[in-house]
């Protein structure tokens, strides 16, 4: 059994500082009275910490978030970027997304689950040290209020999957003058209305997760039904040497994959105890920090 890794007021306050800094409005919106206060705490937490506090909130199996310089450099003048999943992954039951059973015994049966995949940056080298401060940097790739891009090397326009027919997709292509790369950042966050794959029903437009369904304890006889639906934002900084790298020696076009592990979404959690924050925030982060980097030949 793998160990519980969700730190949910370190995750509060990521949380919060992602969905300020790419527009994603109140990062305590549609929670309950009271519980933006635990992340409005759990904020002050974080930036009275040193700047590896970030990275280590994405740290654990699956994440990277080096606080310190890549080894790993990669001289590049395009990206193609893509999602995908773990396989095999949770299936779908009948009359389901997909079900699953968490690393604390819990049973999970979805109903429907949406995602939003927000956007994609590299991060550069310059002055040798790209990772050491990953908030700053890996949020610069948003665009600017008045619709300037702010790094050439991100794709921002948002992608939607739905959950019960988890698969490879592509995400954008970026072409840019030669730089030498240490690493990508990928966030989860609000689909803007440029998003691909913006299904007709839930209305996914400034959601990150919306899904229904319900789980019951070990040992447990009766169910108890559940919900997300948020719009905070949540992401994962991966340097080159922490990824899985194929790319040819003499290429200069990267395909860059962020593969996410559907069946450990609820890991961690103590569901029977846990508040609608815990719900909101735990899984949208372990479907952010779980995910693993590949690297690889354009196709």
């Amino acid at each position: 059994m793998s160990r519980p890794f969700v730190d949910l007021p370190q995750a509060r306050a990521l949380t919060a500082l992602l969905s300020l800094a790419i527009g994603c409005g109140d990062a305590g919106a549609g929670l309950s009275e009271g519980e933006s206060e635990t992340s409005e705490s759990g904020e002050a937490e974080l930036s009275a910490g040193t700047s590896e506090s970030a990275g280590e909130a994405s740290s654990d199996e699956g994440g990277s978030g080096s606080a310190g310089g890549s080894v790993v450099q990669l001289e590049l003048d395009a990206v193609q970027y893509a999602i995908d999943w773990e396989t095999p992954g949770p299936v779908a039951g009948e009359g389901l997304a997909f079900d699953l059973v968490t690393d604390l015994g819990y049973e999970v049966a979805i109903d429907e689950a949406f995602l939003t995949t927000r956007g994609m940056t590299l991060l550069s080298c310059d002055g040798g040290d790209a990772l050491a401060a990953p908030l700053s940097a890996g949020l610069e790739f948003e665009p600017r209020s008045d619709g300037a891009q702010t790094d050439p090397t991100s794709v921002y326009h948002g992608y939607v999957e739905d959950l019960s027919a988890p698969a490879e997709a592509e995400f954008g292509v970026q072409s840019f003058d030669a730089t030498t790369t240490c690493g990508v950042h990928f966030v989860l966050g609000q689909a803007p209305a440029t998003a691909l794959n913006m299904p007709n029903e839930p209305d996914m437009l400034s959601r990150s997760l919306w899904l229904t369904g319900r789980f019951r304890g070990p040992g447990a006889d009766a169910w108890t039904d559940f919900s997300i639906d948020i719009n905070h934002a949540d992401g994962l900084i991966t340097a080159w040497d922490e990824a899985e790298v194929t790319l040819s020696g003499a290429g200069s076009v990267a395909r860059v994959v962020i593969v996410r592990d559907l069946s450990r979404a609820f890991d961690g959690l103590e569901l029977d105890e846990a508040t609608q924050m815990d719900l909101d925030i735990g899984v949208l982060h372990n479907l952010a920090v779980t995910a693993r980097v590949r690297v690889e030949d354009p196709v």
